[in-house]
C-alpha cells in the first residue's frame, strides 16, 4: 500500500502542510536509490528522503537530518536552495511534482524506471538516474500535458460488464493499484458492476481518510488502512497520519530485512554444521564401537621380540607360536626392508599410536556430541529470536560474523584448527611450508606461536584478538599439548614446548622451508595429546 496511487496523494496533502515554513537548501545521495533533501525553517531542521528503489519506492519526511561525511554526491544544484516547496499528484499517475521557483522536480514511480527528474523554468533537464534521452524528453512532454492536484484526486468510475467487474474496472483505472482490487474481492464475493464500483470508491476515501496500520505480512513489514482486512492479526501500530505511518513501515520493513539476511545465513550456517557433526559423529561412533588394537599389536611386538633370532630381514611375515593363546601358532606380518629389531619396534610404536589415537578419538566423540548438543539448543535460539542483536551474538559464536570474516580468512582454511575451551582458536601447520605460511603470513605479533623442542614438527598459533587480554595458563599449556601432539614426540610421556609471542619469531633469509630462529621464549612441559576442552575443528 506504500506506494498505491491515493496513499501517495494523501502523503502530499500532508505533505504540504508539513512543509510550511521549510526552505529547501540542498539534495544529495549517499546511498543507491536514495534522494535526500535537505529541509530548514528559523527554527529546525527536516529531510525529505525520495526512494527510486523498483521495490520499495516512497516519500518520506524525516525530522532528523543525517548526511554521511564521504561518498555524497549532490544533486540538482540549479534547482536548490529553494525558498518555498509545494507538492502535487498526478490525476491518474503515481508522479509528484514539486515545485520550485528554478522549476519542477518530478518523483516518477515507474517500475524499474522510476526516477527523480528536474526540468528548470529555461527548459534545462536533470535526473537522478542516467535516462536515454529520448525518454527523458518524452517524460517531460507528458509532463507538460499532465494535470497535477494538491488534492485528493477522487475519479470517477464506471461500471464493466464483465465476468469479474473488481478485474475490469482495476484493468481500466491501472492506477487503483493491485492491494485495492484485492482488497474489494475479499469484501465482495460476485458483486455486480455497479456494487464493485461502490466498494471501490468506499476503498478509495478510506485509503485517504482512514487511520492507517504498520503491521507483519509474510515475515516482512506491510501499511493498510485500519478498515482493510489482512493486517488485524499482526498490527504493529497504528497512525493517523500517512507521513508517520510511512516513517514506522519503513523502520520496520529495513529492520525486518536485516533480521531475515541474518536468519538467513544462521539456518544456512547451522544446516551446514549439523551436517558436518552428523557426519563426524557416524565416524567416531565407528571408531570407538570397533574398539582399541593397541593389545593386539602390543602382543605382536612382544611375540615378535620372544622370537627375534628366528627374524630374517626380507621376510613378509612370521610364523610364531602364540603363548598368549596356549603356543597356538599365528602368523604376524613384517615389513620386508625392515631388520628385525626394526619390526619389534614398528609394533610397540603401532601399539603406543593405537593407544593415543583411541583415546583421542574417545575424547572427539564426547566432544562432538557436546556440539552437537549445543547445535541443537542454537537451533532453538533461532527459531525464538526476535531481534537482530540476538542473530548478531549467535552469528558471532558460529564464527559468521564481521569480526570472524575480518583479515586472514582465507588464509585460515589452510591450516588445522583447535577450539580451546570453546573461545580461543589453535592453527596447527601441515608440512614446512604451511608452517611457513602460519607463521610469515598468518600470525599477527600478539600471537602466541608454539612448537615442540628439539624434534622437527608443526607450528602452532594461538590467535589472540584483544591484545590487553591476558591468557590463562591453562590455555597456553592446552595448546602447547597439541603442539606436542603434532611432533616427532607425541608418543613421549612428556615435551618441553617453545611458547613465545609471534612477534619474537623471526626467519633468516636462506634459511630452510619450515625453520626459525626465537629472540625469546619460555618453556612448557606438556603431555601431547588434545586436552579435554579443546576440539579438532574439520
Amino acid at each position: 500500500m506504500h506506494k498505491n496511487f491515493f496513499y501517495l496523494a494523501r502523503t502530499v496533502v500532508e505533505l504540504n502542510r508539513a512543509l510550511v515554513g521549510f526552505a529547501a537548501r540542498e539534495a544529495f545521495s549517499f546511498q543507491k536509490n536514495r534522494l535526500v533533501v535537505a529541509l530548514e525553517s528559523p527554527d529546525e531542521e527536516r529531510a525529505l528522503e525520495i526512494s527510486t528503489d523498483p521495490g520499495l519506492p516512497y516519500v518520506s519526511l524525516r525530522e532528523d537530518l543525517r548526511k554521511a561525511r564521504k561518498n555524497v554526491v549532490g544533486f540538482f544544484e540549479r534547482a536548490l536552495p529553494a525558498s518555498n516547496v509545494r507538492c502535487a499528484i498526478a490525476c491518474h499517475d503515481r508522479t509528484i511534482r514539486f515545485s520550485l521557483p528554478a522549476g519542477d522536480l518530478f518523483f516518477a514511480v515507474r517500475g524499474g524506471a522510476t526516477n527523480v527528474v528536474f526540468v528548470g523554468e529555461g527548459g534545462e533537464i536533470e535526473s537522478f538516474h542516467k535516462t536515454d534521452e529520448e525518454k527523458l524528453g518524452a517524460f517531460v512532454e507528458e509532463m507538460k500535458t499532465t494535470d497535477f492536484t494538491e488534492d485528493y484526486p477522487i475519479p470517477p468510475l464506471d461500471p464493466v460488464e464483465d465476468e469479474r467487474p473488481t478485474r475490469a474496472i482495476k484493468k481500466r483505472h491501472p492506477y487503483l493499484g493491485k492491494e485495492m482490487q484485492l482488497e474489494v474481492e475479499a469484501r465482495l464475493a460476485n458483486p455486480t458492476p455497479e456494487e464493485a464500483v461502490a466498494e471501490y470508491q468506499r476503498a478509495i476515501m478510506e485509503t485517504v481518510s482512514a487511520p492507517l496500520r504498520v503491521f507483519v505480512e509474510e515475515g516482512d513489514a506491510a501499511l493498510e488502512p485500519t478498515t482493510f482486512g489482512r493486517g488485524g492479526a499482526s498490527e504493529l501500530s497504528r497512525h493517523e497520519s500517512a507521513i508517520e505511518a510511512t516513517r514506522s513501515f519503513l523502520r520496520e520493513r529495513y529492520a525486518r530485512k536485516g533480521f531475515g539476511e541474518r536468519f538467513k545465513r544462521l539456518d544456512k550456517a547451522l544446516a551446514r554444521e549439523a551436517d558436518k557433526l552428523s557426519s563426524r559423529l557416524h565416524r567416531l561412533e565407528e571408531r570407538v564401537n570397533r574398539g582399541s588394537r593397541e593389545e593386539e599389536y602390543r602382543r605382536a611386538a612382544d611375540l615378535l621380540l620372544a622370537n627375534i633370532g628366528t627374524l630374517r630381514k626380507g621376510a613378509k611375515s612370521a610364523t610364531v607360536e602364540d603363548y598368549y593363546r596356549d603356543g597356538e601358532p599365528t602368523t604376524i606380518k613384517l615389513k620386508e626392508d625392515a631388520s628385525p629389531k626394526e619390526n619389534v619396534d614398528r609394533y610397540y610404536e603401532k601399539a603406543r599410536d593405537e593407544r593415543v589415537s583411541f583415546e583421542r578419538s574417545k575424547t572427539l566423540l564426547a566432544e562432538t556430541r557436546r556440539r552437537y548438543d549445543d547445535l541443537s539448543q542454537k537451533r532453538t535460539r533461532l527459531e525464538e529470536a526476535t531481534q537482530t542483536k540476538e542473530l548478531d551474538a549467535m552469528l558471532d559464536e558460529l564464527g559468521e560474523g564481521r569480526a570472524a570474516k575480518s583479515g586472514g580468512d582465507d588464509l585460515a582454511s589452510k591450516f588445522k584448527q583447535y577450539i580451546i575451551e570453546g573461545k580461543y582458536r589453535l592453527y596447527v601447520g601441515k608440512d614446512g611450508a604451511n608452517n611457513d605460511l602460519l607463521t610469515q603470513r598468518f600470525a599477527k605479533p600478539n600471537d602466541y606461536w608454539f612448537h615442540a623442542r628439539a624434534v622437527p614438527g608443526s607450528h602452532a598459533v594461538l590467535k589472540i584478538d584483544n591484545a590487553k587480554e591476558d591468557v590463562p595458563k591453562s590455555v597456553l599449556k592446552k595448546a602447547a599439548a597439541i603442539a606436542a601432539f603434532h611432533s616427532k614426540a607425541k608418543t613421549a610421556g612428556t615435551v618441553p614446548v617453545s611458547c613465545t609471542p609471534k612477534k619474537y619469531v623471526f626467519k633468516r633469509k636462506g634459511a630452510p622451508v619450515g625453520q626459525v630462529q626465537l629472540k625469546r621464549e619460555d618453556s612448557l612441559l606438556v603431555k601431547p595429546g588434545v586436552p579435554e576442552g579443546c576440539e579438532f575443528v574439520e
